[in-house]
């Protein structure tokens, strides 16, 4: 019977004993404990989250209404666009860079481009509501078939403006897509004469912020 006891208590204390060989030991004052956590935790919840202070890279697309002036005279054509932006946060509201873009049009049977490339400020007024206006310059090329042959006309370079109202939606802490409103006007100079085109339309905007 003696046997059956310390059998029976031998049992019970069996997980103690083998709880207390896992515990891990204190360590002694002063001594060096090694991290088990990875190489890359970070205990700054900052580090993971989103900032627009980094380097900006952004493409936009889309398509609208396009107005040419040229001597009293109105063409209205369809406009397709791509935009490339790339430049950086100056703060978590103010964004700095260059946006060109490139307009295609059809204008009496001939392709019509119109390039910009102006600087712009991108500034979030209200949460993720931003107005992008930026100046710069421009030109634009006209090309049509004629007398069996392609032609080009070039326009001399001239000022541009442009102007974006958009809204952004963070996808994760590197991009942002949202859409855009955008109006864009060019003078081209021509002769005695210039050619004026102001251009209306909307755009889907996806942004890269890459942290420096």
């Amino acid at each position: 019977m003696k046997r059956l006891y310390i059998a029976i208590i031998a049992i019970l204390m069996l997980p103690t004993l083998v709880l207390a060989d896992e515990t891990v030991p204190t360590p002694a004052p002063g001594a060096r404990v090694e991290s088990t956590l990875p190489s890359d935790y970070s205990l700054d919840p900052k580090k993971d989250q989103f900032t627009r202070k980094a380097v900006v890279l952004g493409l936009s697309l889309g398509g609208g209404y396009q107005n040419v002036l040229t001597q009293n005279l109105y063409r209205n054509t369809a406009t397709y666009t791509a935009n490339l932006r790339v430049g950086a946060g100056i703060t978590e509201h103010i964004l700095v860079m260059l946006s060109p873009s490139i307009n295609y049009s059809r204008i009496d049977s001939s392709n019509f481009y119109a390039f910009m490339i102006p600087v712009s400020g991108q500034f979030f007024v209200f949460r993720d509501f931003y107005l992008r206006p930026g100046v710069g310059i421009g030109i634009s090329n006209k090309t049509f078939n004629g007398f069996n042959r392609i032609t080009n006309i070039v326009s001399k370079v001239s000022i541009a403006a442009d102007v974006a109202l958009g809204y952004e939606f963070r996808l994760n802490k590197y991009l942002a897509i949202g859409p855009e409103l955008y109006y864009r006007y060019m003078r081209l100079p021509n002769g005695s004469f210039a050619t004026q085109l102001n251009m209306v339309g909307a755009q889907v905007s996806l942004t890269s912020y890459i942290k420096y």
